[in-house]
């Protein structure tokens, strides 16, 4: 089966102004200008731009951010909460109806709160973000105009981001010092990981090797679910069987069922922390179970750029770092996603629009100079390798050096409020993906050899062969059915409800019966209607 393409450039002509030195006039009488083809704003070094974050605070008047404010032409106040927390204060900023200038849009009235936008004035402002846009959707064979449609409230487009590039799917690491312990190899089968959980819980009871993860109680079981063929969240493109090819959303998968009552077995059997469904919410806490040998093994181990599971093991904050240096002993290496029988693995990958896009506060849609600068002035935060390296490396030699090509931030900056004191390690929620110049400083043969060992080799772990890839997004945009329904936003409740199913079924609070029926219902409600029309109207995106 053959993919159909369906990208077309949308940039309309009258986007493409004129030769360099061509002036372009905001609403308030201040000049900008047009130079090599790219809107330039006016210079404004009296702005103050405030952006909303998480994590970090970065100190504005430290040296890094003194010169990246010098670079950006604006002065920068960055304010951050923890991650559990960004939502609400989000909701705060609209009641109070104070939104910050730029932030990562999560709650709907947050987003709405977002300043309106046009695809042209993206592309004037945004320019090398949106041409990164474009080529995300080409490789991804989606239009541009159906993922605009996802940022569109009311017809007003209300946030932008050119995509999160996850092209291969996340690790999952072990630690293979702790198998050699129990007297076993990498676990490849279900059955494989029954004996490994047992061996592990007999040899130390007070321990649960399944634990909390990102992702909330299912995210626990990512890897395990997907030896069943599903993937929490995601639609898959299913290409055999009777009703193939066809979009399948992941809850109705049958094999999720069966994944429930095996990891039901496991907490009978004392291999599940009784405390993981509230431990996924401090990522420090369950972080620690891995760091602390309470686990042997770590899901959502991305590989953005390369996978340092040997010395030195990458940035000092990463797991795997902080885990070697509590068990200087240990040794880690990566396993596959597991294989059951009657069931093809499935791993979350591809390209993704969705989550915390970037959002500009609707203020700015009073002062179209300032709309223009911020715009601008973010489009060059992650497209200029020198002032993106600034603000996520810190200074090279001082706050990280250069290993095997790859930036590794020092062991004394490895929190958060060491590098908010030094002022890097700010842009997270609410920024662009990195641009390709950005992309192309991170791009080293040592990635590339990683790249081909573990994932396009023809013994990689991660073969295609192995595992089959998600292939994300698939349903690029809303399923409004004919009465008017946004099944999407209907569907909300429904997922929410399923998190607490899962982990009741699984923890014995709730039974198998009432599981069936919860899904009876929920496909009776809105789930077959949403299955129908998501093939109605994206299928065809997909095949030939």
């Amino acid at each position: 089966m053959k993919l159909k393409k369906v990208f077309c450039f949308v940039l309309a002509a009258a986007i493409a102004v004129g030769a360099a030195g061509c002036a372009e006039q905001g609403s308030s009488g201040v000049v900008g200008s047009i130079v090599d083809g790219k809107y330039v704003p006016p210079e404004a070094t009296d702005y103050t731009v405030n952006v909303f974050t998480m994590r970090v605070s970065p100190d504005s008047e430290s040296e890094i951010m003194r010169e990246i404010q010098e670079r950006l032409g604006c002065k920068i106040i960055v304010s951050a909460v923890p991650d559990n927390d960004y939502d609400s204060k989000l909701s705060l900023f609209v009641a109070s109806k104070d939104m910050p200038d730029v932030y990562g849009s999560g709650p709907i009235d947050a987003f709405k709160a977002g300043a309106t936008l046009t695809e042209e004035l993206i592309a004037q402002n945004c320019p090398d973000i949106y041409e990164d846009f474009l080529n995300t959707c080409e490789v991804a064979q989606v239009t541009p105009q159906s993922i605009l449609n996802r940022w569109t409230v009311d017809g007003k487009l209300k946030a932008f981001h050119n995509g999160s590039k996850n092209t291969l799917p996340y690790s999952i690491v072990i630690r293979t010092d702790i198998l050699k312990e129990l007297g076993i190899g990498i676990p490849q089968t279900m059955d494989d990981w029954d004996d490994a959980l047992a061996k592990f819980k007999a040899k130390y009871p007070g321990k649960y090797p399944v634990t909390a993860m990102g992702g909330g109680a299912i995210g626990a079981f990512y890897m395990w679910i997907c030896a069943y063929g599903v993937v929490r969240n995601q639609w898959a493109l299913h290409t055999d069987g009777e009703d193939a090819p066809a979009l399948r959303y992941w809850a109705f998968e049958p094999g999720l069922r069966d994944a429930v009552l095996r990891f039901k077995d496991w907490y009978a059997k004392g291999y599940v922390n009784p405390e993981l469904a509230t431990m996924y919410s401090d990522p420090a806490v369950w972080q620690s179970e891995f760091i602390n040998g309470n686990t042997f093994v770590q899901q959502y181990v991305a590989l953005s750029q390369q996978l340092w599971i040997e010395p030195p093991f990458g940035n000092a904050d990463s797991v795997i770092a902080k885990c070697a240096a509590v068990n200087p002993r240990a040794t880690f290496d990566v396993c596959p996603f597991p294989t059951v029988e009657g069931y093809e693995p499935m791993a979350n990958c591809g390209f993704s629009f969705s989550g915390y896009v970037t959002t500009f506060g609707g203020h700015l849609n009073k002062d179209p100079d300032k709309l223009n600068f911020v715009m601008n002035m973010w489009n060059r935060l992650f497209s200029d390798p020198e002032i993106n390296f600034l603000s996520r490396y810190g200074r090279e030699g001082v706050t990280y050096d250069m290993v095997n090509g790859s930036p590794v931030v020092k062991a004394a900056y490895s929190s958060n409020e060491d590098r908010g004191k030094a002022g890097f390690g700010w842009p997270f929620n609410g920024m662009f993906s990195i641009g390709p110049k950005v992309q192309e400083k991170l791009t080293t043969e040592f990635a590339e050899n990683m790249r081909n060992k573990y994932y396009y080799g023809d013994d990689a772990v991660y073969n295609r062969e192995r595992v089959k890839y998600s292939n994300n997004p698939l349903v690029t945009g809303p399923l409004i059915d004919a009465s008017g329904n946004d099944l999407g936003a209907m569907n909300e409740s429904f997922r929410t409800e399923y998190e607490a199913m899962f982990y009741g079924v699984i923890n014995g609070t709730r039974n198998i019966s009432e599981y069936d029926a919860f899904i009876a219902n929920w496909r009776s409600t809105i789930g077959d209607r949403m299955e129908e029309l998501a093939n109605t109207l994206y299928l065809r995106q997909w095949i030939s």
